[in-house]
C-alpha cells in the first residue's frame, strides 16, 4: 500500500501595519529597511519572500506614502500569498529664509513718499516651498514717509514653515522752506 501526502495548504505572510520615517537630512526621502519586519510562515519550506510592486527594504523612500507588496510561494507551488508593507515617510525639515538687509531710502523731492525696490529673500528646502510675502509693500511699490516692516514666509509641501522680515525706512531729508 502506498501512502501519498499531498501539501494543498499556501503558506501566510504577514507584513507590518505601517512603516513610519522621518525625511534624511537635506533629502525629501528616507532610507528604509523593514525586511525583518516581513515574515513568511508554512507547513513545508517556503521559498524567499519576493518584492512584487515597488520599492523594496534598504530603498530610499520619497516623502509620502509608497506601498510595496511582498509575494511568497511554498516549495510545493502553492500562493503565492500577498500582504503590503505601507512606508510613511515624514518631511519634518523645514525650508530656510533669508531676507535682505532693512533698507533706509530718502523720499522723492518735494514729495513724502518714495519707490522702494529690494531684492526677494532667498529660501531653500529639501522637498521644494512657496515664498509668500505676508506684511509689507511689494517691491516697486511707493511708501510713505515712515518705517514698515516686510515679513516673508516660506511654506513647504508638508507644511513646515519659516519667515523673515525686514524693515524699509522712508525718511524726508528736505528742509522745510519759509
Amino acid at each position: 500500500m502506498m501512502v501519498s501526502v499531498t501539501d494543498d495548504q499556501p503558506p501566510t505572510l504577514s507584513c507590518p501595519p505601517v512603516v513610519t520615517a522621518v525625511n534624511d537630512a537635506g533629502s525629501c526621502s528616507a532610507n528604509v529597511t523593514y525586511n525583518n519586519q516581513v515574515v513568511a510562515m508554512d507547513n513545508c519550506d517556503t521559498q524567499a519572500v519576493q518584492l512584487s510592486q515597488g520599492l523594496g527594504s534598504g530603498s530610499d523612500f520619497p516623502v509620502g506614502t509608497t506601498n510595496d507588496t511582498m509575494s511568497v510561494a511554498d516549495v510545493n507551488g502553492n500562493g503565492p500569498t500577498t500582504c503590503v508593507v505601507q512606508v510613511q515617510v515624514t518631511d519634518q525639515e523645514a525650508p530656510a529664509i533669508v531676507c535682505p538687509q532693512n533698507l533706509m531710502v530718502s523720499a522723492a523731492q518735494n514729495q513724502c513718499n518714495a519707490a522702494v525696490a529690494f531684492a526677494e529673500p532667498n529660501a531653500t528646502d529639501n522637498c521644494g516651498y512657496v515664498l509668500s510675502q505676508t506684511q509689507g509693500s511689494a517691491s516697486g511699490s511707493v511708501v510713505a514717509v515712515g518705517m514698515w516692516t516686510n515679513i516673508f514666509e516660506a511654506v513647504d509641501q508638508a507644511g513646515n514653515t519659516d519667515q523673515c522680515s525686514f524693515t524699509v525706512t522712508v525718511v524726508e531729508n528736505e528742509p522745510p522752506s519759509i
